[in-house]
């Protein structure tokens, strides 16, 4: 699940009275700091919204969407449903569009073999007769 952070990594300074080594570099340093603490990507996000200046929203993916859907209420529900409709409907539309194309070559080959073929025909074909010794 991909997620971007902006601002500032706190630490609790508990965490430095066992003496353990704080190194966070990069995402992969976030990613394994949030799962030391169990943190997950939608706490953050949560976290995120409710103290930071930006608006974040969780990439969807496979693995989340039981957890995503179950997170959302009727309107966030309407909106999801409203955006799964305009992407099936784009899909469509590009797939029919496709298909349109596809028919349309199929058609001018269809005529190329045709007209290769009554030209073919038209041609005649004369035999010698042989020839005498």
């Amino acid at each position: 699940m991909s997620y971007r952070l902006r601002g500032e990594i706190c630490v609790d300074v508990e965490d430095f009275q066992y003496d353990i080594e704080i190194d966070v570099n990069g995402p992969e340093g976030i990613s394994e700091l949030m799962s030391e603490n169990n943190v997950t990507t939608a706490e953050l996000v949560e976290y995120q919204n409710e103290y930071g200046v930006d608006e974040y929203r969780l990439d969807i993916t496979d693995s989340n969407i039981g957890d995503y859907i179950g997170s959302l209420d009727a309107d966030g529900v309407a909106d999801l449903a409203e955006r799964c409709i305009r992407t099936l409907s784009s899909r469509f539309k590009e797939e029919q569009a496709m298909c349109t194309d596809l028919q349309s070559e199929k058609e001018a080959l269809k005529l190329k073999l045709v007209s290769t073929i009554d030209n073919t025909s038209q041609h005649s074909i004369t035999t010698c007769p042989p020839a005498s010794n």
